[in-house]
């Protein structure tokens, strides 16, 4: 599948990054908001793409080293390679985001 050059955005629910291109959003797994990146295309939708990660072109100050060893493995914690001041942001943020699609207040 095609590479594409992103701007990340945003960090999504499961911990990838976000990016929007030409009308679509893609889904671009270990990205972190900040980053611009190369990926690989991996799935196609109408509205959307999944993509993996090929390089980093510029690094978000965000980024460090996962303390697990089985991290790229095991798939179990998906945020390890942000540091935790962000991780924190990036969970409050999806919170408010479920908040504010069923219309609940969260303070």
């Amino acid at each position: 599948m095609d590479t594409v050059e992103l701007q990340i955005v945003a960090n999504g629910m499961n911990g990838e990054g976000i990016a929007r291109e030409n009308g679509k959003v893609f889904f671009v797994q270990s990205a972190i908001e900040g980053e611009t990146v190369l990926a690989q295309i991996t799935k196609q939708n109408k509205n959307y793409n999944n993509a993996v990660l090929e390089k980093i072109i510029t690094e978000s100050e965000n980024r460090c080293q996962a303390k697990c060893e089985y991290y790229n493995k095991c798939g179990g914690c998906n945020l390890q390679h942000i540091k935790y001041q962000k991780q924190v942001q990036i969970k409050r943020q999806n919170v408010q985001n479920l908040f504010n699609k069923h219309k609940l207040n969260f303070q």
